[in-house]
């Protein structure tokens, strides 16, 4: 009877340690992914802010050209 319960334990144990290592690999698999997301938004953000100067910018010129 002990030597089963050591079994099922030590059983539970290898699970245990292989769904960790699974949720590991979708961890990091959802982390790469989430820096690429940011990486992009950074880089869009960058250029609206870039669009937005120019565009005020001209409407600066256009007024003062009035």
């Amino acid at each position: 009877m002990r030597q089963h319960s050591q079994e099922m334990y030590k059983r539970k144990a290898v699970e245990s340690a292989q769904t960790a290592a699974d949720l590991k690999l979708h961890l990091d698999k959802y982390h790469a992914q989430l820096k690429e997301v940011q990486v992009a938004v950074s880089e869009k953000t960058s250029t609206l802010q870039q669009q937005s100067f120019k565009f005020k910018r001209i409407q600066v010129s256009n007024i003062l050209a009035s």
